[in-house]
């Protein structure tokens, strides 16, 4: 006698036991595996290719001030200059402006130059409102080397107006290098726009902040015009980006969310360039693909049963009808019989049935 299949047991649960072993065990070993190896590597590669932009446009900025200390090396070794300096009978405004003006015409970078000495004080170039102090300790000390002034903001005087401007600064104290006399002081000014143009590329969108600090956190260059001089070194990257004085690389913190910040040393100031991005910005295309993954194995996963369901009802269902039919022959009915519909194994396993029954 024909017993009654347990739900458990039939072909039916059987195959759909299968269908979740086929589509689990793919996913699960995409998914460990893009999770441990092919996700970490990706993300390296995007955090790679972020720190070498930061890196190249350090250079960048690297070339634009070695740019303006070749500059001022050739005012401050011009004999022309020195000779006047070293006659400490000679006064004349107009000629060391006239000796100044032919430096500064030749650049478009440079708003203004100033020579400070002892008995005066020259400058050609912009017009200032007011003049500021700037000979500090450490250019009084100096041997003539190129010292970067931090950005400090000017009053300019264009036509009947007055209006407000972030200078940064190249200041040299003027040497003769074949006596080691110093003569006075040279300062050249450059509008910290030029900085925030170099670096403007890195900028996403309002999805990242770059800006420029000296050596000791304090902003130099800024979008926000707020920031500049401000310090940077309560911030949680500060620290370990300071403290690298040399090289370029990333910190990753946590700020409300996950950022990183990625930063580059320059060369001739030992100024940082650095950009901070959240994380999720950053790996936004790793995030996408990941989705993608997701979505392929959904996908996959209802392809697959779907085509067990198919070929659950296509092979069961005649079974099934021959279940019956044995059911109604152990209760006599001799006349039964099962309906075939395919001519595959499981039709010929009909004919055999009907054939049987029809020789009982």
């Amino acid at each position: 006698m024909v017993s009654k299949i347990k739900r458990f047991r039939s072909l039916r649960v059987k195959l759909g036991v299968i269908a979740v072993v086929l589509i689990a065990i793919p996913i699960l070993v995409v998914g460990y595996t893009y999770s441990k190896t092919v996700k970490e590597i990706i993300r390296n590669k995007y955090t790679e290719s972020a720190v070498q932009s930061v890196f190249e446009t350090g250079e960048k900025l690297d070339f634009i001030l070695e740019d303006v200390q070749k500059f001022s090396t050739v005012i401050t070794s011009s004999n022309e200059l020195l000779d006047k300096l070293k006659d400490i009978n000679y006064y004349n405004p107009e000629e060391y402006g006239r000796i100044l003006r032919n430096f500064l015409i030749s650049r478009s970078d440079v708003e203004a130059v100033e020579l400070v000495l002892d008995d005066g004080y020259y400058s050609v170039g912009v017009k200032k409102v007011g003049r500021m102090v700037r000979v500090n300790q450490r250019l009084i000390n100096s041997s003539g080397e190129p010292i970067w002034l931090p950005t400090q903001i000017q009053n300019i005087e264009i036509l009947s107006g007055i209006f407000r401007k972030n200078y940064f600064t190249l200041a040299r104290k003027i040497v003769d290098y074949n006596t080691l006399a110093g003569y006075g002081y040279l300062f050249i000014d450059l509008e910290e726009l030029i900085l925030e143009q170099a670096y403007s590329g890195l900028i996403d969108n309002g999805h990242s902040e770059v800006f420029i600090c000296d050596s000791n956190g304090n902003i130099i260059s800024h979008p926000d015009k707020e920031r500049i001089g401000k310090s940077i070194k309560d911030e949680p990257y500060a620290k370990q980006v300071l403290a690298d004085t040399k090289g370029h690389n990333y910190v990753q913190y946590k700020s409300m969310m996950d950022r990183v910040a990625i930063y580059s040393t320059l060369e001739k100031t030992g100024w940082k360039i650095i950009k901070t991005i959240s994380t999720d910005y950053l790996y936004s295309e790793i995030n996408r693909i990941q989705e993608y993954f997701i979505i392929g194995g959904i996908i996959y996963g209802l392809v697959i049963i779907l085509y067990i369901l198919f070929f659950s009802f296509k092979y069961t269902e005649p079974m099934m009808k021959m279940m019956n039919t044995i059911k109604k022959v152990e209760q006599g009915d001799l006349n039964a019989r099962t309906e075939i519909t395919t001519n595959d194994e499981v039709g010929q396993l009909g004919h055999s049935l009907n054939n049987m029954i029809a020789e009982m």
